[in-house]
């Protein structure tokens, strides 16, 4: 039996993803009344109700002592933040345990930010990480990291129709191109950068909805 498959034996054999899916709200109801009790609002002004959760995947971690552990994420999800018919991803529960089924710990994470455009953040991300051989013009990638760059700039400028034209090439360039020529880690950050700035302009009707729809920029990004 290969790896993959006897991880998956193991997450059946304890239910991990029925139990997960059963505690997240348990756990989110004692969240927000730990936090009601010291005046503080844990959803931050979101409704409960609004909420759903999926199971999003199974992961195998090692830490460095070699310790082992299954991770059970279930993803949370807004169907009353995005204008769109899609719902918007907030947050997850992660949960661990050990290669016996014992839990080991839990965590329970919002992520608000598709209310807010945190350009800094992203920024960092992909300066960090962008080849510097991409500002090469000969090089196809050359293409590609000037369209974040200009999507960058006029994020910075509050010009968010063009900013998001730029976010429609760079889509465009990623489908006529193999995305395998891109680095992986600097494209996920891209692609972060294009999923917050959508959901910004959406959530604050910066831009006109039906022409972002034409472009298919949501249904590409997400």
């Amino acid at each position: 039996m290969k790896i993959h498959e006897e991880l998956i034996e193991l997450a059946t054999r304890y239910s991990l993803k029925e139990k997960a899916l059963a505690m997240v709200v348990k756990v989110l109801d004692s969240s927000i009344e730990a936090d009601k009790e010291l005046g503080i609002d844990f959803l931050e002004g979101n409704n409960k109700e609004d909420l759903t959760f999926e199971f999003g995947r199974f992961e195998f971690r090692i830490d460095k002592g070699n310790h082992c552990k299954l991770v059970t994420i279930i993803d949370i999800y807004s169907a009353k933040i995005d204008r769109s018919n899609y719902d918007l991803p907030v947050g997850y529960y992660e949960v661990w345990t050990d290669m016996d089924g014992e839990p080991l710990d839990h965590f329970l994470i919002f992520d608000w930010s598709p209310l807010t455009l945190n350009m800094n953040h992203h920024i960092e991300q992909i300066n960090s990480t962008v080849p510097l051989r991409y500002f090469k013009r000969n090089i196809l990638q050359y293409e590609f990291t000037t369209y974040v760059n200009h999507v960058i700039a006029l994020s910075q400028g509050k010009q968010y129709v063009m900013a998001m034209a730029f976010v429609r090439r760079s889509l465009d360039f990623l489908e006529s191109n193999d995305r395998k020529e891109i680095d992986e880690t600097y494209l996920i950050h891209c692609q972060d950068l294009f999923k917050n700035l959508y959901q910004f302009v959406i959530n604050n009707n910066l831009v006109d909805f039906d022409r972002l729809s034409e472009s298919r920029i949501r249904e590409r990004l997400f």
